[in-house]
C-alpha cells in the first residue's frame, strides 16, 4: 500500500514545483523564440543602409549579419543545457539519409578547393537548421508558423516604411536602376522571401480577412507584399506566386478524395502537365523572341553560364568542389568566363552538384520529396490544420521550383533554407512534453 501525503506543506510543495515547470517552460519558449526570430532574421540579411550598387561592398553590413548568425551559438548552447534531454533524443532521432547527407556534407569540405569557405558555409547552415529544427519540434507547425507570421507582417511594413523614408538605399542602381529591394541585399532575395511570405499571411488560419483589427493588419500586409514583389520586377517571384496559386487550388479540389495515391497521382500529374506546358510555351515563344534580339533562351546569359559549369559536375561528380564553395565570386572569377561579373550559378540544383557532388544532391532531394508525397496524403484534420499542410506543400514545392531558377535556395544560409525547414518534419504537431505527476488534494 503506497502511503501519501496530504499535509499542507506537501502539497505547498507540490504547488510550488509546478509552478516553478510553468515558469521554467515560458522561459524556454523565449528563449527559443528568439533564436527562431533571429535566425530568419539573419537568413534574410535585413539591414540599414546596403549601398545602391549591387558590386559595392557592405563592410558593416556584413559585420552586423556575422554577429545575429553566430549570436545563435550560445543562445542555442544554452537551451542545450537547459533541456539536455530533449536535445538528446532530437539528435537521436535523425532519418538514416539525413545522415548520410551530413557525412557527405563533411566529406566534400576534406577535398574542397577552399576549405576556409567551405567550413564556414557549413557552420552557417547547420546553426540555422538547429534553430529551426528546435523550435519546430517542440512546439509544432501551428505554434511556428504564427510565429513566422508575425515575422512576415512586421517584414512588410519595415520594408515599405523604409522603401518611402530611404529610398537611396531601398532602391538599386546600376544595372538594377530602379528596382526595389528595401531592407535586403538584393531585390531578388527579398522577391523570394516574399513571395513565400505571400502564401504564409494568406493561409494563416488564426486570423482571417475580416474587419477586425487583426484582419486589417492581415490584409495591409498582404497588400504591402504584392507592391514589394511588383516593385521588385522579380521575374522568378511571379513563376512563384503563380505555381502556389495554382497548387493551392489543387490541393483544395483533391480534398475530397480518401485514396493517398490519387490524390498524389492528380496533384504531381497537374504539376507536370502545366510544367510541361509552359516549357513547351517557353521554347516556342520566349526563346524566338529572345534569339531576334541577339540573346540566350533565360534572357540573362545564364545558358552560357551553365554550358561552362556543367563540365564541371563531370569532372568531380562524387564530392564535387566542396561545400559554399560556389557561392563565393572567386570561384567563378576561376571557372567562368563571361563579359559581365559572374557570382552566381543562378540554379540551386546545379550549384549542389557542384559542391557537395552528384550523390549528395540526389541524398537532399530524396529527404525533400518523401516529405512532401507524405505531406500530399488526405487527412481527417480540421480546417485550420488543413490550411497549414497545405501551407508547408506549397512552400516545399516553391522552394523547388525557385531553386531551378535562382541559387542557394537550398543547403544555404538564405531566406528560403530555414522555412522549407520549417515545413519538412513529418509529424504536425508538437511533442509531448513530460508533465509532473498529478498530486492527490483531499477535500
Amino acid at each position: 500500500m503506497t502511503l501519501v501525503n496530504y499535509s499542507p506543506s506537501h502539497r505547498r510543495a507540490a504547488q510550488a514545483k509546478a509552478t516553478g515547470a510553468v515558469r521554467r517552460e515560458s522561459q524556454l519558449k523565449m528563449l527559443l523564440t528568439g533564436i527562431l526570430v533571429i535566425c530568419i532574421w539573419r537568413s534574410t540579411g535585413m539591414s540599414y543602409g546596403y549601398p545602391p550598387l549591387f558590386e559595392v561592398s557592405a563592410g558593416d553590413n556584413v559585420v552586423f549579419m556575422k554577429a545575429l548568425l553566430y549570436s545563435l551559438v550560445p543562445l542555442t548552447a544554452l537551451y542545450a543545457m537547459l533541456d539536455p534531454t530533449r536535445v538528446l533524443t532530437l539528435l537521436s532521432r535523425t532519418p538514416i539519409v539525413v545522415t548520410l547527407l551530413a557525412l557527405v556534407c563533411v566529406a566534400s569540405i576534406l577535398q574542397s578547393i577552399n576549405m576556409a569557405a567551405s567550413v564556414r558555409g557549413l557552420i552557417a547552415v547547420v546553426i540555422m537548421t538547429l534553430a529551426v529544427t528546435l523550435y519546430r519540434t517542440r512546439y509544432g507547425a501551428v505554434e511556428t508558423w504564427r510565429v513566422v507570421y508575425l515575422f512576415f507582417v512586421v517584414a512588410a511594413f519595415a520594408n515599405i516604411a523604409y522603401t518611402i523614408v530611404f529610398p537611396k538605399f531601398a532602391v538599386m542602381g546600376g544595372s538594377y536602376h530602379g528596382m526595389v529591394r528595401g531592407l535586403f541585399y538584393h531585390k531578388n532575395i527579398m522577391a523570394q522571401f516574399f513571395a513565400i511570405g505571400f502564401f504564409v499571411i494568406a493561409l494563416n488560419p488564426t486570423v482571417k480577412y475580416n474587419f477586425t483589427m487583426a484582419g486589417l493588419v492581415k490584409a495591409l500586409a498582404t497588400v504591402c507584399i504584392l507592391v514589394l514583389l511588383v516593385l521588385a520586377r522579380s521575374s522568378t517571384a511571379m513563376i512563384m506566386i503563380g505555381v502556389g496559386g495554382a497548387i493551392a487550388v489543387g490541393l483544395n479540389l483533391t480534398r475530397a478524395l480518401t485514396s493517398k495515391p490519387a490524390r498524389i497521382g492528380i496533384i504531381v500529374g497537374g504539376s507536370a502537365t502545366v510544367g510541361g506546358a509552359v516549357a513547351i510555351s517557353y521554347t516556342l515563344i520566349v526563346a524566338s523572341l529572345a534569339s531576334a534580339f541577339g540573346k540566350d533562351a533565360t534572357l540573362s546569359g545564364r545558358s552560357g553560364i551553365w554550358e561552362q559549369l556543367l563540365p564541371l559536375v563531370y569532372d568531380r561528380p562524387l564530392l564535387g568542389y566542396g561545400f559554399a564553395v560556389f557561392r563565393q565570386p572567386e570561384s567563378f572569377d576561376q571557372f567562368v568566363r563571361a563579359s559581365w561579373n559572374v557570382s552566381s550559378t543562378h540554379n540551386t540544383y546545379l550549384e549542389l552538384c557542384l559542391n557537395i557532388g552528384v550523390p549528395g544532391t540526389c541524398l537532399l532531394l530524396i529527404i525533400i520529396l518523401s516529405r512532401l508525397l507524405s505531406k500530399l496524403a488526405p487527412s481527417p484534420a480540421t480546417s485550420d490544420v488543413r490550411r497549414l499542410q497545405a501551407l508547408e506543400v506549397i512552400v516545399i514545392m516553391l522552394v523547388m521550383v525557385g531553386a531551378g531558377l535562382e541559387a542557394g535556395m537550398l543547403l544555404a544560409p538564405l531566406p528560403l533554407w530555414p522555412l522549407l525547414v520549417m515545413a519538412l518534419p513529418a509529424s504536425f504537431d508538437a511533442k509531448p512534453r513530460t508533465s509532473a505527476r498529478a498530486v492527490p488534494v483531499r477535500r
